[in-house]
């Protein structure tokens, strides 16, 4: 439509200008040649104000850029140009994203723009586009060119109230739980002897054997914590994720998380909650051995009951339902038995 426009303005101008030069050659009068003389100075300084090429301007931004869903972030742009004048200049990025920032005259300084964003999808988005417009001060000559910005928007889970408040909840529970706990494994049996400590004696089998008889331990791996987000595909998948997104951050920086999604990832950086996806077909995880884990899911099914199952032959193990319908939250999650390896 607009580009519709723009063409019937050029042709209005072509035509008025067609008519006042046969009015000039018809009646050949100093009206007519002064009103040719005067629309054709016109025309010519309009199209010489709307000749420098939008190619010549310059954009840089960072290459990363980190928003939230549904929040307001702003995207720094740097705008400069050389041997370059526009009386009429606009830059904007398209309409679903933001409004445009025009500037009458400019003649290539530097401009430090920043556009306010607001994206409800989480997700990565590359190369967002921005639109450079100029032309005459009258509107009657413009060109407008699309460039794209050579930059990664990275648009993070929503944080919630809920969220924060089971991370408190968790953050409580790792503070009053005694990490790095030594589990000690049995290495075998042997009678009593003097001097050892009845600490060690198993009264069970010493009742059956009627002597005492003392376990031998050796040093086990210590315990840590550990948390997954169990990203199984749903209805609730995103409303899960911004939860646990919103607990997480709750925590001490450098807490160990998996996200178990299409893909079983460590997190290392933010990005990840950006990028992540859910899993229809249950993922392979680590097997991991003498750890806390700390399970948050958004319902409870035969696939994750299983999971739960095996992770706890080797792992202490406790669940964190991240939807409001679950039968039990925080702490009143259900706890898991460390069972030694």
């Amino acid at each position: 439509m607009k580009r519709l426009r723009r063409i019937a303005k050029l042709v209005l101008l072509v035509i008025g200008w067609l008519l006042l030069t046969a009015n000039a050659l018809v009646f050949n009068n100093t009206t007519g040649w002064g009103l040719f003389l005067f629309y054709s100075g016109f025309l010519l300084v309009t199209l010489l104000s709307a000749a420098p090429s939008l190619k010549r301007v310059q954009l840089k931004t960072a290459s990363v850029h980190y928003g939230q869903a549904g929040q307001v972030f702003t995207l720094p742009v740097q705008v400069k140009a050389r041997r370059f004048w526009l009386p009429f200049f606009q830059v904007s990025l398209r309409e679903d994203y933001a409004q445009g920032q025009q500037f009458f005259f400019y003649h290539g300084q530097k401009l430090q723009l920043h556009f306010p964003l607001i994206l409800n999808q989480r997700g990565r988005f590359e190369k967002p586009p921005l639109v450079l417009s100029g032309g005459d001060l009258f509107g009657m000559i413009l060109k407008d060119q699309t460039r794209r910005l050579p930059s990664t928007l990275y648009v993070l889970p929503k944080e919630d109230p809920q969220g924060k408040k089971l991370g408190r909840k968790v953050q409580q529970q790792l503070t009053n739980q005694l990490f790095g706990e030594i589990l000690p494994q049995i290495k075998g049996y042997r009678e009593y002897r003097f001097g050892d400590s009845r600490r060690q004696v198993d009264w069970k089998i010493s009742a059956r054997q009627r002597s005492l008889t003392i376990r031998e331990q050796e040093v086990g791996q210590e315990i840590r914590p550990l948390l997954l987000f169990w990203g199984q595909e749903g209805p609730d998948f995103e409303v899960a994720l911004s939860h646990y997104y919103s607990m997480q951050k709750e925590l001490p920086l450098g807490t160990p998380q998996y996200l178990l999604g299409k893909t079983v990832q460590l997190v290392e950086t933010e990005r990840l909650f950006a990028e992540f996806t859910g899993f229809t077909e249950v993922p392979t995880t680590p097997t991991w051995k003498n750890q806390d884990l700390f399970v948050f899911y958004p319902k409870m099914d035969a696939q994750l009951q299983g999971k739960v199952t095996e992770w706890r032959k080797q792992n202490r193990v406790t669940l964190y339902p991240l939807i409001e319908n679950e039968t039990s939250a925080g702490s009143s999650a259900h706890h898991g038995k460390q069972v030694s390896p």
